[in-house]
């Protein structure tokens, strides 16, 4: 069977972003229900900042809305780095290093370390913390958002990449969206990332939760045109296009076979540290 990994395919993992984007219909709305730390813009103009985790750049280029002095992002993957270095603001820079050696790369001392959708990928949080720590400045600020409760029901997330790896399966290619050599964790609670900062120097400025919750209609409609960019994501890659096609309408019958009626429910917990 084919691989086709977002992990060794900048032109998937591009793909992949969009798909996201476009499950919640418009860039500034997955913005800010995909991303609670955007929410804090205070943090970011006139700052240096660190996005940890930062993927592809789409995070990075978020922030650089709100008008940083400089922003540094950081990523284990080459392929991701890949596509965030097609960036061209000159405030973006980006540096391939894993989140628990953060200071062997990032020496100079920065005012916000942000982290979005990638806090549950660490595997040992605790040692982030402390890294996250020694870079900030005196009164800067660590943010990060972290899934604490998304079972039974599944995120939207969770439908489509399930939907599209089935679809490629059925076709011989097996799709890796999550990375095979850091699976996420399990999902923290408000009382284990307590306990985290507990053992650190960190204070919590701000602690809160939000849910996100989704009807059968809604999934099937903001699904829809992410469907459409794999589709056409999945053509550039192939130059097939009834194979591109083939595989949209097998990631559509999923969808519909797997999306339950009721509600889909995720909670999330926005969080904000402070070093004393």
């Amino acid at each position: 069977m084919n691989t086709k990994s977002l992990f060794v395919d900048p032109e998937f993992a591009e793909g992949c972003e969009a798909m996201l984007i476009h499950l919640y219909g418009s860039f500034e709305i997955y913005e800010h229900q995909a991303w609670g730390p955007l929410l804090f813009q205070e943090y970011y103009a006139g700052k240096t900042v660190v996005d940890l985790g930062c993927g592809t750049g789409t995070s990075t280029k978020s922030i650089l809305k709100f008008n940083p002095t400089c922003i540094i992002g950081i990523d284990g993957s080459d392929t991701l780095l890949t596509v965030a270095r097609r960036i061209t603001d000159k405030r973006a820079e980006f540096r391939k290093a894993w989140a628990e050696r953060l200071t062997d790369t990032v020496k100079e001392s920065v005012d916000t370390v942000v982290a979005i959708q990638s806090f549950a990928y660490f595997e040992k949080p605790l040692r982030v913390l402390k890294q996250v720590y020694h870079c900030l400045n005196a009164g800067g600020h660590f943010l990060f958002d972290t899934c604490i409760q998304n079972q039974p029901l599944q995120t939207l997330s969770a439908i489509a990449q399930e939907a599209f790896a089935n679809a490629a399966e059925s076709h011989g290619i097996e799709l890796q969206i999550t990375p095979p050599e850091k699976p996420a964790q399990p999902v923290h609670s408000e009382d284990s990332i307590r306990k985290l900062v507990a053992e650190t120097n960190f204070e919590i400025a701000s602690y809160t939760e939000k849910d996100n919750r989704y009807s059968q209609q809604q999934v099937l409609a903001c699904l829809t045109p992410g469907i459409t960019s794999f589709e056409e994501h999945m053509y550039r890659m192939t130059g097939d296009k009834d194979f591109s096609l083939s595989l949209g309408v097998c990631a559509r019958a999923n969808i519909q076979r797997n999306t339950p009626e009721q509600y889909l429910f995720q909670r999330n917990a926005f969080v904000i540290l402070k070093k004393r």
